[in-house]
């Protein structure tokens, strides 16, 4: 009598082949082990065919150029005409698409449509990109993909604008903050900085390097493609010459990678000349008296006067002819035993209160201003009285509001919360802000006439 087999012998897996069907709708079926040489397959979905016919493997395109344009082509093996609408995946920007977007292709045939890849300067942003076109049936039940992408490669091309904004135009010599806004104009992300830079004697025209304050370690900035931003520097200026003059600003731009900074020859301010006065004051010396005054009494007031007016111009131009460059710019300072002149704008450096945040529930807070840390310590000042500027500029004044400043510790604690899970609030550190009721809030930006998430951000209290 054979013996029983005491444990139970191996299957044999020769030949097994795990069964896996994909049907139409996407449904996957998983079969168990198939032994001996047995084979389950899908067929796959061809029934058509999407093919990009590049001129070359890899596409290259020109910011600001003329718009690329890459050949498609649709093929048909169904038994009755096909409508698909096209549509391209990976693209980065709205603007590249599929043209036409809708194709009708009969059995057999193929039909034709293109690639639009257009480029601005700073869009898309520069670096690869893989793309594909998707043909989905009218009914949407069935989707087709090319078979092969094509890769594209935007070319790096960054750009930089600098320009000072002076208002009002500088008459009188002295010390006031300008702003300056740094637009990225390339298709590049930008990281650096503003910074002082010694020019050398041969550059004409150009304040003294002390002539401009920027913070130590430079006004930073990070720009993505197209974004602008707004820096301070204060300017100090000597007295005003007869006729105009413009100055150019020591200030250079230091990029991220980039070895030499970025000379900036046409941030300029224009400083008036005292010329530009003597209109006005022979107006008003003409029209001194002019009831009382016979018309032969008020010319020679106007004419003495003007002589007057003009002898001193002169000998105060010869006075500041005479001295160096710069020692041009010290005499614009007023001497330390009197006190300097009233100036709309704070000194850079005035200390300006903080407050607390009043956590009132039924009101809401209008962020007006917001301040990294040197910003703060450097321009406070200047931030609290340019919105003071702006409110006293409102009609009507019902709509004037007192202006606070708060640290970041001294917010209300949901709007700290909110402002900490914002990667781009996090350098900041310092908030102007009013508070309204919460039946204004609505359209309280609208009403200072500010764009709304700008610099005009209203956040309701709960």
């Amino acid at each position: 009598m054979p013996e029983e087999p005491t444990e139970q012998e191996p299957l044999d897996h020769t030949g097994t082949t795990i069964n896996r069907v994909e049907g139409d709708s996407g449904t996957t079926l998983q079969a168990r082990d198939v032994h001996g040489n047995v084979n389950f397959g899908a067929h796959s979905d061809t029934d058509v065919e999407i093919v990009l016919l590049p001129e070359q493997p890899e596409v290259v395109v020109e910011p600001g150029g003329e718009c690329t344009s890459v050949p498609v082509t649709v093929k048909s093996h169904l038994a009755e005409p096909v409508t698909v609408t096209l549509s391209l995946r990976g693209a980065p920007t709205s603007q590249w698409a599929v043209e036409p977007s809708e194709v009708t292709v009969l059995p057999g045939k193929r039909a034709r449509a293109r690639l639009r890849l257009p480029c601005t300067a700073t869009e898309p942003s520069a670096g690869p990109k893989h793309l594909h076109v998707v043909a989905r049936h009218r009914d949407g039940n069935r989707t087709w993909r090319s078979e092969s992408g094509i890769d594209v490669s935007v070319r790096a091309e960054p750009g930089l604008a600098v320009a000072p904004d002076v208002t009002p135009a500088v008459l009188k010599g002295g010390e006031q903050t300008v702003t300056v806004t740094v637009r990225n104009t390339g298709n590049t992300h930008l990281l650096g900085a503003l910074k002082r830079w010694t020019t050398s004697g041969n550059d004409a025209g150009y304040l003294p390097r002390d002539g401009v304050a920027l913070p130590p370690a430079g006004a930073s900035f990070e720009l993505p493609p197209g974004e602008a931003a707004d820096l301070l520097a204060g300017v100090t200026l000597p007295p005003p010459e007869l006729t105009e003059k413009k100055w150019c600003l020591p200030i250079a731009a230091w990029l991220k990678g980039a070895e030499d900074p970025c000379v900036v020859p046409e941030l300029t301010v224009t400083q008036p000349g005292w010329l530009s006065e003597i209109p006005g004051y022979v107006n008003r010396l003409a029209a001194w008296g002019r009831v009382k005054h016979g018309p032969y009494r008020r010319a020679t007031l106007a004419v003495s006067g003007l002589a007057v007016f003009l002898g001193g111009l002169l000998f105060g131009a010869s006075v500041f002819s005479s001295q160096p460059a710069g020692d041009a710019a010290a005499a614009a300072a007023p001497p330390s035993s009197q006190p300097a002149a009233a100036s709309p704008v704070p000194p850079r450096f005035a200390p300006v209160p903080r407050e607390p945040m009043a956590c009132t529930p039924g009101t809401t807070v209008v962020y007006l201003a917001s301040m990294t840390k040197g910003e703060a310590d450097e321009y406070a000042a200047y931030f609290v009285q340019r919105e003071y500027s702006r409110m006293n500029d409102l009609k009507p004044v019902k709509l004037h509001y007192p202006i606070h400043v708060t640290d970041r510790a001294g917010l209300c604690p949901g709007l700290r919360q909110k402002l900490d899970r914002s990667p781009s609030m996090a350098d900041y550190s310092t908030f102007v802000w009013i508070g309204v009721p919460t039946s204004e809030g609505a359209d309280i930006c609208q009403k200072l006439d500010r764009r709304q998430t700008f610099d005009c951000l209203a956040v309701p209290l709960t």
